[in-house]
């Protein structure tokens, strides 16, 4: 009969106790996060990540640990630590994650679960997910239950332009909790199918930080929702009025993007056009009265062309001290951009 030898005996008995991982490396918890998946993209201003779970279960003994605590962790700061049932093994958490106020950025979570109240050592760590905070707004434009000219005129500049665009009704708003927006109204008359809810609804989404574009009739939803007064007045223009854009008075972002022309010399600039009127007819419009505070007047030069109707003043800071082209029936004035700041 051969004999082993002391030596190869304890080789085998080493090999045999370096096979457990219980013994050799005090093994801890697994963990992973569910959702959002790597690389996700959002607008949002709040997230719920899924975070999961298992206790470890040793191969050789079938013994199973426990899971105590889950921490969150976002760009390397702790979140929020979450302790478990230990008689729970496998799971998920839930944590709520506030957006709100973050730019552009690529948000990397991560979380840590923990065996045991002293946590030494039995610490499990989850590969990181990756948020990708993209801070651009999508494009909502409000349609009426019937045929309306003025959202038949914004969905197609919407599309000439190339500008993905969600097309709903009050009512679909109504249901919506988008995030931050840029919700676009212009309407042929009052849209009395927003009253209520739906005006609301719309109102809440501007204070999270939608901008709401509201053109003629669709003045009525902050009427609506208690901010400022529509008033309806009528026009008899004398000849084709038009209306073009010359340049910014005010420093803002809102006249980012606008061509200025400045002197707006002839010919005529189609282009620099606000607003034209085909032909002259009486017109029925409506007029906003913003409220008493909240509100920026955002001023810029305007050209106002009307030829055939020589009435125009032509005394304008513009006109007596930039550019000495204005005529009675072309002549520069100030306009302005009522921006109402939504209630804090």
């Amino acid at each position: 009969m051969k004999r082993i030898s002391k030596a190869l005996l304890l080789t085998v008995v080493a090999t045999i106790v370096c096979s457990s991982p219980m013994l050799a490396s005090n093994p801890a918890p697994a963990v992973w996060i569910d959702s959002p998946e790597d690389n996700d993209a959002t607008n949002a201003l709040s997230v719920v990540v899924i975070v999961g779970f298992q206790a470890y279960e040793d191969p050789l003994t079938g013994g199973v640990g426990d899971v105590m605590d889950i921490d969150l962790f976002m760009n390397g700061q702790l979140l929020e630590t979450r302790s478990n049932d230990p008689s729970v093994k496998r799971g998920s958490m839930e944590f709520l994650v506030d957006l709100s106020g973050l730019p552009d950025q690529v948000i990397d979570f991560t979380a840590h679960a923990y065996e045991g109240n002293d946590r030494a050592g039995l610490m499990g760590v989850s590969p990181a997910s990756r948020l990708v905070l993209d801070r651009t707004p999508d494009v909502i434009l409000l349609q009426r239950d019937s045929p309306d000219s003025m959202v038949d005129y914004f969905r197609n500049l919407l599309r000439d332009e190339e500008i993905a665009t969600t097309v709903m009704s009050c009512a679909d708003f109504e249901n919506l909790n988008p995030s931050p927006s840029i919700i676009i109204a212009g309407f042929d008359d009052e849209p009395a199918e927003c009253v209520g809810a739906p005006a609301a609804a719309i109102a809440r989404a501007v204070e999270r930080g939608s901008w709401l574009l509201a053109e003629s009739y669709a003045r009525y939803l902050l009427d609506y929702s208690g901010i400022g007064q529509v008033r309806i007045g009528s026009w008899v223009p004398a000849v084709a009025d038009k209306v073009a854009y010359v340049d910014k008075i005010s420093d803002s972002f809102v006249f980012d993007g606008l061509a200025a022309w400045n002197p707006p010399e002839t010919p005529d600039l189609s282009g620099q056009y606000l607003w034209d009127l085909a032909y002259p007819i009486p017109i029925v419009g409506c007029d906003y009265i913003p409220p008493a505070s909240g509100v920026d007047h955002l001023e810029f030069w305007k050209l106002y062309i009307t030829y055939g109707w020589a009435a125009q003043p032509t005394d304008s800071e513009y006109c007596t001290t930039i550019w000495s082209g204005c005529t009675p029936e072309r002549s520069v004035h100030r306009e302005e951009v009522t921006l109402v700041h939504a209630p804090a």
